[in-house]
């Protein structure tokens, strides 16, 4: 909803996958062909976020992009996998993204450097937290201006299927995921859904998943919380950041 440039019709495969992560922090600008009215003959309603939402989860960086996603209970082997979380308050526009192992797959280099995105006072800050990695600045800014995305940025998706999930938790569970899925049409063909919980009277997103420098890449959330009061600490800019530069891909 708050992506400011249209994908031009000569952008490169890496332009794009930066627009595709840009999706990631849920912020969506959208042409869909062909959305299928949710609510009816079957199709389940799109589900909103909450105001508030904390949640951890497991990224997955799948270098392959056989099978064709949605995956029935989840990625299938090879792949990396790593560790995050996220928070997000619409009330403040603000949301973090907190990559624990390694960056989002869509750099280069995103295996040799953890990483924040931190989406604040209109504006998208790439935190490089691994101070051994010295290729990259401590901060630098991602996008300008930027917001996260409202909590019905999924009514701009459509329904594509009702799957079995398999959950990451230390005691995994098995439940069906209705997935909301678009597609930028050839040549660029990339993909981008995400996954909430079905036959439940609130939904809670369960995946998301979008392409990768090589592949694909699923984030699988749990222990998705709902706070009841804003808590400004996770969106502090840290003092890097105050005259940072923009980022270089």
């Amino acid at each position: 909803i708050f992506l400011h440039t249209k994908l031009p019709p000569s952008s490169s495969k890496r332009q794009t996958q930066k627009i595709m992560w840009k999706l990631s922090c849920l912020s969506v600008l959208l042409v869909v062909l062909s959305i299928v009215q949710p609510g009816h003959c079957g199709v389940p309603p799109t589900p909103s976020l909450p105001l508030r939402f904390v949640t951890n989860w497991t990224i997955f960086d799948i270098p392959t992009k056989n099978p064709y996603p949605p995956y029935a209970y989840g990625p299938t082997a090879p792949y990396t996998t790593g560790r995050g979380y996220t928070v997000y308050d619409w009330t403040i526009r603000s949301m973090i993204e907190v990559y624990l192992d390694y960056c989002v797959p869509i750099f280069e280099d995103s295996m040799s450097f953890s990483c924040n995105f931190l989406n604040t006072h209109n504006v998208t800050f790439l935190l490089n937290t691994n101070t051994a990695y010295t290729k990259r600045p401590p901060c630098c800014v991602f996008e300008k201006p930027w917001s996260p995305p409202s909590p019905t940025f999924a009514n701009l998706l459509a329904y594509n299927s009702t799957l079995p999930f398999l959950s990451t938790e230390k005691q995994p569970s098995i439940f069906d995921v209705d997935w909301f899925v678009t597609q930028f049409p050839p040549p660029e063909s990339l993909l981008f859904g995400y996954a909430f919980t079905s036959g439940v009277s609130n939904p809670k997103p369960a995946a998301f998943l979008f392409d990768a420098v090589e592949g694909w890449c699923q984030q699988n959330f749990f222990n998705f919380q709902e706070p009841s009061s804003t808590d400004l600490t996770p969106f502090d800019i840290p003092e890097s950041c105050i005259n940072a530069q923009a980022c270089v891909w």
